[in-house]
């Protein structure tokens, strides 16, 4: 290479100017044979490639100013957008803990600004549990997925507050919970943030009362009359009220007054207002054997007709025994098993007995033993011949007194009757002496 560079220097400068190109050639530099890599002096006994190098290091530190930009901007943007999310507001339901089913109650809804600026587009989001009503001018509809209710600006460290008239129902001792969201933008932001709450109220009491009517014991087969009274203790209608009944295996039923809406089990009783009640009186047969216990079970709450579901308020069950008993007795008062009386009144109660056998017994008595603080027994007049023993303080029938107890053919029965007055001012000795009991025993 350097051979060709000599010659092409002679031909440009000629035998004339042979003096210059030899002055140019002792000032000339050569350079090594490569360049790719620079002397080990020049970079402290370190080989550095310089081949492409620099377009690759710019690369690299071009990338990572890219990667060091997104950083801090998602760092900004998260702090602004994100990181002040439910900071500037709090939220807080200020309900009782525990309440009524059915009963009306407001529960105040609070939130606050705690930030330093206006927050603007405030909203509302109620959400309360399923078969609450809400109440709206005092008319209470049933309340929607999402109740939403707006709110005017609410200025830095100012409170706002949002009442809500409702009824919550459900089981007694379950809890019910209630949430809600605020839904707010910060005026110097245009992004919407929200702050959430919830709280667990417990149904403490079910204002509904199941009471039966069933015989203790029966006999394998013998027909029995079930009797179901259902009562409102309420002060406000239950609405879409259902009873579902549940018999126990074995039963065959023969008569139900009313007739059941849905099935043979549930009866849709709509609306039940404060006070009232009602009925429902079943007869039939009952299978088992000897000792085994039979439970009826009945409950008050909502039957959704499409989806089949059952919402239970209130459950109750009663049991009934088999037994072989050859003679059976029951007693009531006005007819029923049990009903509630006024100081004062006369009360006329009744023995059913029967013989539950296919032979005749003979020499049957039976002895009732009325009790209660209340009674008068001053006033006590017995039918059937009757008498009063004041040693046992019981009554009895036998066959010295009463011939149709000196035998009592297959399947016959009978009814004993009596009748006592109550005292109008009743004896009270203490705090207990309240909500007065009388009983009846009875053996035949």
């Amino acid at each position: 290479m350097a051979d060709k560079l000599e010659k092409l220097e002679e031909e440009l400068y000629g035998k004339e100017g042979e003096d210059e190109l030899k002055r140019r050639m002792k000032r000339r530099i050569f350079f090594p044979p490569s360049l790719k890599e620079i002397p080990a002096r020049w970079t402290n006994n370190k080989k550095i490639s310089i081949e492409g190098g620099f377009n690759r290091r710019a690369i690299k530190f071009f990338i990572a100013g890219i990667a060091i930009l997104f950083a801090v901007g998602g760092s900004i943007l998260i702090f602004l957008y994100l990181g002040t999310k439910g900071t500037e507001a709090s939220i807080e339901i200020k309900s009782e803990e525990r309440v009524t089913a059915g009963e009306v109650m407001t529960i105040p809804i609070v939130f606050h600004n705690v930030s330093r600026v206006t927050l603007k587009e405030m909203e509302l989001a109620i959400i309360l549990p399923p078969g609450s009503l809400v109440g709206d001018n005092g008319i209470f509809h049933p309340a929607p997925t999402r109740l939403i209710k707006k709110y005017d600006d609410l200025p830095a460290g100012q409170e706002g507050i949002v009442e809500i008239s409702v009824r919550l129902f459900g089981q007694e001792g379950r809890d019910q919970r209630i949430g809600a969201s605020l839904l707010y933008r910060p005026e110097n932001l245009r992004a919407r943030f929200s702050a959430k709450t919830e709280k667990n109220i417990t149904i403490s009491r079910v204002p509904l009362a199941i009471s039966w009517e069933v015989p203790e014991t029966f006999i394998q087969g013998q027909e029995i009359l079930v009797k179901i009274h259902y009562i409102s203790q309420a002060s406000a209608p239950f609405d879409n009220l259902s009873l579902r009944l549940e018999y126990p295996p074995g039963f065959i039923v023969s008569f139900q007054d009313p007739k059941p809406t849905v099935g043979d089990a549930i009866w849709i009783i709509g609306t039940l207002d404060p006070g009232k009640e009602g009925l429902i009186t079943l007869k039939g047969t009952l299978q088992g054997v000897e000792s085994e216990s039979k439970t009826f079970r009945a409950g008050l709450g909502i039957f959704d007709p499409l989806t089949k579901e059952w919402t239970p308020y209130l459950d109750s069950n009663q049991g009934i025994k088999i037994v072989v008993a050859p003679l059976s007795v029951a007693g009531f008062v006005g007819g029923a098993r049990e009903r509630i009386i006024t100081p004062g009144e006369r009360l006329n109660f009744s023995l059913k007995f029967k013989n539950n056998t296919r032979f005749t017994i003979k020499n049957v008595s039976v002895r009732a033993f009325p009790d209660g603080s209340i009674l008068d027994l001053a006033t006590l007049a017995v039918d059937q011949r009757g008498v009063y023993d004041g040693g046992t303080n019981s009554i009895i029938w036998s066959p010295g007194n009463f011939s149709d107890f000196r035998e009592i053919g297959p399947g016959a029965e009978g009814v004993l009757t009596f009748n006592i007055g109550t005292r109008s001012r009743p004896k009270v000795g203490g705090p207990h002496d309240k909500n007065l009991v009388i009983k009846l025993r009875s053996i035949i």
